[in-house]
């Protein structure tokens, strides 16, 4: 009985010395509580985000275009970042990639004003590789959205294609496909 006793007593000065611990953790205090209510009902549009973050749309001549979740008051540069960056055929100079966004912005990378203006210098029934968009590639038969995106990623790594053939150099491209569009493709 006073082993009983003496455990007893233990762990009674054990928990009440817990209780009084001031560097204690205490879940409630970290917990972040928001009123739901004022979120619904507020027209202010600084006020949708629950958590400090916003959703934006990037597309246009980005690397992956798509939604992204972005910290409240990240900038355009911050986006096109997260796409992956800008590619080849996209003009960042068009943009105020310093522009602060919000919740449910579109960022659109437009293309190149050069490669707007050499591809309605080219005949139309010709798709000039070395600076067609996705969407010129995409006319080709046989191409599509990921052939594109491959096509432009080995003429951004490795420069122009000095003639038509060696489109063939891009994965997943071979003779087939080659003999399909090598009828439709320039160089120049």
């Amino acid at each position: 009985m006073k082993r009983f006793f003496l455990f007893f007593l233990m762990v009674l000065m054990l928990a009440l010395t817990a209780c009084g611990d001031k560097n204690r953790i205490s879940y409630a205090d970290d917990l972040n509580v928001y009123d739901d209510t004022e979120v619904l009902d507020s027209d202010d549009e600084s006020k949708t985000s629950l958590r400090g973050e916003i959703y934006v749309y990037v597309s246009g001549c980005v690397v992956n275009p798509g939604v992204y979740i972005l910290p409240e008051g990240s900038r355009i540069y911050d986006a096109v970042n997260a796409a992956g960056g800008i590619t080849g055929e996209g003009d960042e100079s068009a943009m105020n990639l310093v522009n602060i966004m919000h919740d449910g912005d579109r960022i659109v990378v437009p293309i190149s004003k050069e490669l707007t203006e050499s591809a309605e210098t080219t005949d139309d029934s010709m798709v000039n590789i070395n600076q067609a968009t996705a969407a010129q590639l995409t006319t080709l038969p046989g191409i599509g959205e990921t052939r594109a995106k491959a096509i432009i990623a080995y003429r951004d790594k490795h420069g122009s294609f000095s003639k038509p053939e060696d489109i063939m150099k891009v994965s997943g491209i071979k003779e087939g496909t080659f003999e399909k569009i090598k009828d439709f493709i320039v160089v120049n």
